[in-house]
């Protein structure tokens, strides 16, 4: 059995304090594993989309895993974000930087 292996993107948009975190999982040969559950937990202030600090999803047929982090108020500075699945071994570290907008 192959080991699988996750990989991330992270996108921000600091308009509005919301970042699209983005995981892919695949196999040492490139498979991607379809359906595999994916936790991303904020080790600080902010929510996901369920309104928590942590969420589990799917990936899609591409292997891959997406999540919105929203910051929410008092959520400055770095922000870190951890990303593990269960099929694979080893976690990915998001940091996502919040700054207060000028006025």
């Amino acid at each position: 059995m192959e080991k699988a292996v996750l990989s991330g993107i992270f996108k921000p948009n600091f308009e509005f304090h919301i970042s699209f975190l983005r995981t892919q999982i695949k196999t040492e040969t490139q498979l991607t594993v379809e359906n595999a559950p994916v936790t991303m937990t904020s080790n600080n202030l902010g929510s996901f989309a369920n309104g928590l600090t942590s969420i589990t999803v799917a990936a899609d047929s591409s292997g891959l895993a997406e999540a919105v982090f929203t910051a929410s108020r008092g959520t400055i500075d770095d922000i870190q974000i951890l990303a593990a699945s269960p099929v694979t071994s080893g976690q990915i570290a998001f940091t996502v930087n919040v700054q207060v907008p000028s006025e």
